[in-house]
């Protein structure tokens, strides 16, 4: 229901809240961008709210191809039928105008981001889980396979020995 996709919306600010740009680029992006086609207009309209926030994870190093995707569906959004949906894209698009100004603005002068420092952060933070993760699932697969290993050594039944005939791999000798 539209209830979800508006709920999912919400989610996504909250997101852009805690986590880093590089994982809502990676994981939510196209997902989240979708919505500008959603039939429901005030789902549409939600989405342009967050639509300065989406631009900043667009920031360099993001892909161009996705910058040009999000200006599509922004475009897009600014000639929605709905007149509450165009006009709140034409705030966005506004909005984002004064934010890329600002940012330019800081990055001329060397002013050091905040925002930039606290992105790195939960970055280097998200690594340090998905490394962790990725340890806790080798060493699970290694423990199922240790596992398989002695289930196949006690199904094996062992046998002796064969006089002349045999290759030697059935009795373990090599």
């Amino acid at each position: 229901s539209y209830w979800h996709r508006q709920t999912f919306v919400a989610c996504c600010l909250r997101c852009l809240e805690h986590f880093s740009r590089k994982f809502f680029r990676e994981k939510m992006i196209e997902t989240t961008l979708e919505l500008c086609k959603d039939p429901i207009a005030l789902v549409r309209h939600r989405l342009c709210v967050l639509l300065p926030q989406i631009k900043k994870v667009l920031r360099p190093p993001a892909p161009v191809d996705m910058l040009a995707a999000f200006n599509e569906k922004v475009s897009r959004l600014t000639m929605d039928t709905d007149k509450d949906v165009s006009e709140g894209a034409k705030q966005a698009v506004k909005d984002m105008e004064e934010m890329e100004q600002d940012y330019q603005r800081r990055q001329d002068l060397k002013i050091d981001d905040e925002e930039e420092k606290l992105d790195t952060q939960r970055e280097e933070q998200e690594n340090t889980l998905l490394e962790a993760a990725q340890e806790l699932e080798k060493q699970q697969r290694r423990k199922a396979l240790r596992e398989l290993i002695a289930e196949g050594e006690k199904a094996m039944p062992s046998q002796p020995a064969q006089a002349g005939g045999g290759t030697g791999a059935t009795t373990g000798r090599g």
